[in-house]
């Protein structure tokens, strides 16, 4: 994996179209929104990937920090989880104008972040839903949208 991570730097040296994909890819699988915080999170127990993610979020113009490591509360041996914070709001902003997610579920958060941060209220299941099939996308279990608010 690391050998791949190595020829995947020097391939893509100031390529902006090969990190938008790369990050957004990787934040779909390991990342989240915060909603209360006011932030989005992407976690991973590998720091030199975040360490990567973090290069090119800062080629993009996207200032995050790498924080870590921390304990797993309720697994043993389990090993330490690092995670890169994105909590300014002018780089919350480009993340979802560069970057965004393609995770439905996880746009919608985006979407209803950038909301907050305009001082709008929160989204209700109902409009959350609306606001998906707008998308196009297949729209997730209303339950799950539930659990989320």
């Amino acid at each position: 994996m690391w050998y791949y991570l190595d020829v995947a730097r020097k391939e893509v040296e100031g390529n902006k179209s090969y990190w938008l994909g790369y990050i957004r890819g990787f934040a779909d699988a390991e990342g989240s929104v915060g909603l209360t915080v006011k932030e989005i999170i992407i976690s991973n127990t590998v720091k030199e990937l975040l360490e990567y993610c973090q290069e090119g979020l800062n080629e993009l113009g996207i200032y995050c920090r790498l924080l870590g490591p921390y304990k797993h509360t309720s697994i043993k041996n389990a090993k330490p989880i690092y995670r890169l914070r994105i909590q300014r709001r002018t780089d919350i902003r480009k993340w979802a104008a560069i970057i965004g997610f393609k995770d439905p579920l996880k746009a919608a958060e985006l979407a209803e972040l950038i909301a907050q941060l305009s001082g709008k209220p929160r989204m209700t299941t109902d409009e959350r839903i609306t606001w998906l099939d707008s998308l196009g996308t297949k729209t997730p279990n209303k339950r799950r949208i539930q659990r989320k608010i």
